[in-house]
């Protein structure tokens, strides 16, 4: 299996794993969710840290994942991060 295909079978798990949804067959058979809810009520942490994770782990690139003061995630380059 490639890392494309490694990835979008990974984050279709997490998505069923954390999220109770309600899906409709959209435009050029792509699903649509219409509705979505939290399984739990730490679903929506697990979901993004079990997602970092799985990007980190699965794609094996270089670059720094940062998190700033105001709570936001960033995704620097090496190119990026030998600037600062």
């Amino acid at each position: 299996m490639s890392t494309k295909e490694n990835l979008m079978e990974t984050i279709v798990e997490l998505v069923n794993k954390h999220f109770n949804m309600t899906i409709t067959l959209g435009e050029d058979n792509i699903p649509n969710v219409t509705k979505a809810s939290l399984k739990t009520e730490g679903s929506a942490t697990e979901f993004l840290n079990e997602m970092i994770q799985a990007v980190d782990q699965t794609l094996g690139i270089d670059g720094k994942l940062n998190y700033y003061f105001d709570n936001e995630l960033d995704f620097d380059t090496p190119e990026e991060f030998h600037r600062y």
